[in-house]
This record gives C-alpha cells, sequence and structure tokens, in this order.
C-alpha cells in the first residue's frame, strides 16, 4: 500500500492529544502496543494505544489512549500522530506491536504507513511462543508478562478511573487470559495495548525476561495496585 496523506485526519485529532505529553519520556526504551477494535456481537470494541517507556527494570505508560472510530483513516492517523510526536522529542520507538489476530489487512496498513520510522511487529493470540523449554500461546504469555510487571510493583499507569476499570475486564483462567465485555463494550482495550507495548520493549532477544506460569496457575486477583500516581496521560474519546 502506498503511503497515505494523513495531514486532514491529523489536524482534526491534534487538539485531542495533550501538546507536551512526550515531555513525560525519559532516557529509557520506548514500545507501542495498539489493540485494533473488533465487533463483539452487537457492541463495537474500542480501538487503544499504549505508550510505555523502560528505565532499567521500570515501566511507566506514558501515554494510554483508547477511542471509537469507523473510518480507517481516522485509526492511522492517530497512531501516525503519537509515533511522529515521538519522534520530534528526538526519540525513537523500539517497536510498535500491533494486535493482528483478526485484522490482518489493517495491520498490514500501519506497517506501511509507518515504515521507516518505527518497525511494526504484528501479534496473533493463538501462535505459539516457546519460553524456557515450554510452549505457551502468545495470549498466555504476554498477559503473563504484563501481569508480572504489577506483581513485581514496576509498571506505573495513568491514575484514571477508567483505566482501572479497563484492567479489571480481565480474568485468569486455567493458565490463560479472558477478557470480559462491560455494557458498553469495552473489552480490556487498554490492557491489550499495555501489554503488546511492553512485549514490544522485550521482543527480539530479550524474552527469556518474561516467565509464563503453567496451566493452572493464576495472577494475583487484587489488581487495586494498578493505579498509581500519573506516569503519563489517560485518554478517553
Amino acid at each position: 500500500m502506498a503511503f497515505l496523506d494523513l495531514s486532514f485526519y491529523k489536524k482534526r485529532l491534534r487538539p485531542l492529544l495533550p501538546p507536551d505529553w512526550t515531555r513525560r519520556i525519559g532516557a529509557g526504551t520506548i514500545g507501542i502496543g495498539h489493540d485494533v477494535a473488533t465487533t463483539e456481537g452487537e457492541l463495537s470494541n474500542p480501538s487503544a494505544l499504549a505508550v510505555v517507556e523502560r528505565l532499567g527494570s521500570r515501566f511507566s505508560t506514558r501515554l494510554t489512549i483508547r477511542w471509537k472510530a469507523e473510518e480507517y483513516k481516522m485509526r492511522l492517523a492517530l497512531i501516525e500522530l503519537v509515533a511522529e510526536d515521538i519522534i520530534a522529542a528526538n526519540r525513537r520507538a523500539r517497536r510498535l506491536v500491533i494486535d493482528a489476530t483478526n485484522e490482518r489487512s489493517f495491520s498490514g496498513m500501519v506497517r506501511d504507513q509507518l515504515a521507516g520510522r518505527v518497525p511494526v511487529e504484528y501479534y496473533i493470540a493463538s501462535a505459539g511462543i516457546e519460553s524456557r523449554g515450554k510452549k505457551f500461546s502468545s495470549k498466555q504469555l504476554l498477559g503473563d508478562g504484563y501481569c508480572q510487571t504489577f506483581e513485581d510493583n514496576v509498571m506505573g499507569l495513568p491514575a484514571g478511573d477508567w483505566v482501572y476499570a479497563d484492567h479489571q475486564l480481565v480474568k485468569a483462567s486455567r493458565g490463560t487470559y479472558v477478557y470480559e465485555e462491560d455494557s458498553v463494550g469495552n473489552h480490556a482495550d487498554a490492557f491489550v495495548a499495555g501489554m503488546l507495548a511492553v512485549w514490544a520493549l522485550m521482543s527480539g532477544g530479550e524474552r527469556s525476561e518474561i516467565s509464563a506460569a503453567g496451566p493452572g496457575d493464576t495472577t494475583p486477583k487484587d489488581r487495586r495496585g494498578v493505579i498509581v500516581p500519573p506516569d503519563g496521560p489517560g485518554l478517553l474519546f
């Protein structure tokens, strides 16, 4: 696909992003995760995007966005706008991981649009990954890795009620994760985006840093500790 001029859409989206959100980014490594909107029954799930910075053993979510937009160019424009903001701050994202499980076509558009600026990796929930001699589904391994950052108290999230409510939609079940849906179609979208952003920081040579729980293991049932003093804005639109 040819590179698209999304200037019109980015101009409309610019006022929705804090103009100085990248000021919170430090000297760490940056990962971006994107959960693509899907449809569950009669409800349309939102899209979500997270920017996470890793500095040593600490992970800080610098931006979390959840939105609904049917126009694919609007979705592309928002992703590109965030990537351009990072570049304008003289930083580069290590990679963007996108949930391509049900959206291969759109994922390809994102890859082509960001070519030469941000490497794009596809996440397929059912795909197998080997870790420490055992095979796991991507959904289980990445979910374990993300939850591990909370267990170790090394993850900072935006202090927003909707971010907390979103993460509470995730349940551990028989060695994997179930994303419940609320009454308006939210589907743990910010959780998945954050999970993918953490994987963007870990994949490609650092996978051994993520340990996977075996079948039957569970994550902590009490996630009240996930909301900490703000590391970055959580935007909902």
